[in-house]
């Protein structure tokens, strides 16, 4: 109901992967001209913090949250949902164009790589990176290159060793250590309204890295990856270069880097959606 399904994050079928876990009481604001729903506000009660917060989000984990309105009048439509609000909330990676979403803070950005003017990662890189950034990038793909590492696509279990790997890197600070998150990470492989890919790269025959994405539209969405640093320490860097290249070949317009860690994709110089912030304290 009123989803534009302008991405991913749009649809309700996703969403449905972590709701379907959590179970939380719902509050969708509605607004009806003549019976007619006209704006939606989707929210659930997370009763850990006792706030309000987006549908299906978990953990901050949902990007590019929107108020679902029809083209008419979305200004007052935005502005009366949200000030209709009447418990605690804390909407998190807001995104829209309405006045008082931009008069929001901005606490995040989604960082995205437009594709169409690029065939292959080194146009990309060419034309983003300069500078020490760029010269480590070449020497990273001459390196790796060379080491001829094996790559395997969609063998569906191999999302196991993801879940390995990045609780191997990121220890306790994992969010796979959290309750559920692995099984909606398997949910993702089973999902109808968009495409999943998994690459695996593996190096003397040893599982180094895998990577997920989501293929949406016109979008490429880079999900999560695990991987062994201790073995190849640049791993991170080259994986997330073949993603870009997997979205490049199969005709994806832009690459969705996702929001988080400002300070690391920065440096790849993608453009930055800034994604805001509403809170309602009583």
């Amino acid at each position: 109901m009123l989803s534009p399904k302008e991405t991913i994050y749009d649809v309700w079928e996703f969403r449905n992967c972590f709701y379907k876990y959590l179970n939380y009481r719902l509050f969708f604001y509605t607004v009806y001209l003549q019976n007619v729903p006209v704006g939606l506000l989707p929210l659930q009660l997370n009763p850990e913090t006792g706030l309000l917060e987006f549908f299906g989000d978990h953990k901050g984990w949902m990007d590019q949250n929107k108020i679902f309105t029809t083209t008419d009048n979305k200004e007052a439509l935005v502005a009366l949902l949200l000030q209709n609000i009447t418990m605690p909330a804390q909407l998190d990676s807001l995104t829209g164009h309405e006045k008082i979403i931009e008069q929001l803070p901005i606490t995040d950005y989604t960082h995205l790589l437009p594709l169409s003017t690029y065939s292959t990662t080194t146009e990309y890189t060419d034309d983003r990176l300069h500078g020490s950034k760029k010269k480590q990038i070449k020497n990273i793909i001459k390196t790796y290159e060379d080491i001829k590492l094996e790559k395997r696509y969609n063998v569906s279990t191999d999302i196991e060793h993801l879940f390995e790997l990045n609780i191997q890197h990121f220890g306790n600070e994992s969010s796979f250590v959290w309750p559920h998150r692995k099984e909606i990470f398997r949910d993702f492989l089973q999902l109808h309204c968009c495409k999943s890919n998994l690459t695996t790269l593996l190096y003397q025959d040893k599982i180094i890295g895998v990577c997920l994405s989501l293929q949406y539209r016109d979008s490429y969405i880079g999900i999560n990856m695990g991987v062994d640093t201790n073995i190849l320490p640049d791993i991170l860097s080259y994986l997330l270069l073949i993603d870009i290249q997997n979205a490049i070949s199969c005709g994806a317009k832009q690459y969705d880097a996702r929001g988080g860690n400002q300070q690391g994709k920065a440096r790849w110089h993608f453009d930055q959606i800034p994604q805001h912030s509403f809170t309602y304290t009583l």
